[in-house]
């Protein structure tokens, strides 16, 4: 299922988490049209203020958030606890040889003779390595089994780890 167009402004403004956006109201090649305010995709939520909690919970109708990011960058920034949302970790990616965090990338990609050999890497090793398979597999088994419950999934900075799109 190839996503053609969104229907609407996909972005959702949060005062403590970037690149949020609803994955809804996209029309697919099959001229069906993804449920909004469903799936939600974005940064972590370590920062959120109480806006932020409110706005999960009340108006988007959130109650489950899937972390992607390793247990390294959780335990450096966790996730505020958002009262009536459950917090579920779903590991996606495996050490680097150094952290995953948005900085560490950063610095390997600054000192990598070839960049986007890096990125790249990155990129092909969340589709082929083993723990990346599991771990989206199991995400979306999960939404699956929870058709009528918002989810809000992160990694860090609400790219790579979240899905890809395909121009």
């Amino acid at each position: 299922m190839k996503m053609m167009k969104n229907l609407h402004n996909p972005f959702i403004e949060l005062e403590g988490a970037v690149n949020v956006r609803d994955l809804g109201n996209y029309l697919t090649t099959e001229n069906r049209v993804i449920k909004p305010h469903r799936l939600i995709r974005g940064a972590a939520l370590n920062a959120v203020t109480d806006y932020d909690k409110v706005m999960i919970h009340d108006t988007l109708n959130i109650r489950r958030v899937v972390d992607f990011r390793t247990l390294a960058e959780i335990s450096e920034l966790p996730n505020q606890k958002i009262e009536g949302v459950e917090d579920i970790h779903i590991a996606v990616m495996t050490d680097l040889g150094h952290g995953a965090s948005l900085e560490d990338i950063i610095a390997e990609v600054a000192k990598a003779p070839e960049s986007n050999d890096y990125l790249l890497n990155i990129n092909r090793r969340l589709v082929t390595d083993e723990s990346a398979q599991t771990g989206y597999r199991a995400f979306m088994h999960d939404l699956l089994a929870t058709p009528d419950t918002a989810t809000y999934w992160h990694c860090a900075a609400g790219k790579d780890r979240t899905g890809f799109e395909q121009h």
